[in-house]
């Protein structure tokens, strides 16, 4: 189990790394630009897939956090 959170915690950092470099190069018009197009895509989904999937990362949580306690 601690290799499998150790080798997470890698990949997490890795990622973060990344999206920081990335970020770094990234002028302010295109994070805006990022952003905007992040923004108007929200409205192609349907507002009962929102709550669905609101619903189920609630539950994902709780679920997580259920573990963490019983260990």
């Amino acid at each position: 189990m601690q290799n499998k959170y150790k080798e997470f915690i890698n990949k997490n950092n890795t990622f973060n790394d990344w999206e920081e470099k990335y970020n770094k190069i990234l002028s302010a018009e295109q994070k805006m630009e990022q952003f905007l197009f992040l923004y108007k895509a929200k409205d192609s989904i349907p507002e009962e897939k929102i709550k669905e999937m609101h619903k189920e990362h609630l539950q994902c949580l709780i679920d997580i956090q259920k573990s963490l306690m019983n260990r």
